[in-house]
C-alpha cells in the first residue's frame, strides 16, 4: 500500500513539473472577462 502512494506522489509530481506553465497575459485576459460575469471565463480561471 505504501508503495502505491508513493508511486501516485512520484508520478503526481512528474506530471506537474511537465505541465506549462500559464502565460500571464492569458490569465490576466481571463479574470477580467470573469468579473465582467463571463461563465465560461469564470470557469477557465479556476481550471487555471
Amino acid at each position: 500500500m505504501n508503495i502505491q502512494r508513493l508511486l501516485a506522489a512520484v508520478l503526481f509530481a512528474a506530471i506537474a513539473a511537465l505541465a506549462p506553465a500559464q502565460d500571464t497575459s492569458e490569465v490576466t485576459s481571463l479574470r477580467a472577462k470573469a468579473e465582467k460575469g463571463n461563465g465560461i471565463a469564470q470557469y477557465n480561471l479556476g481550471l487555471a
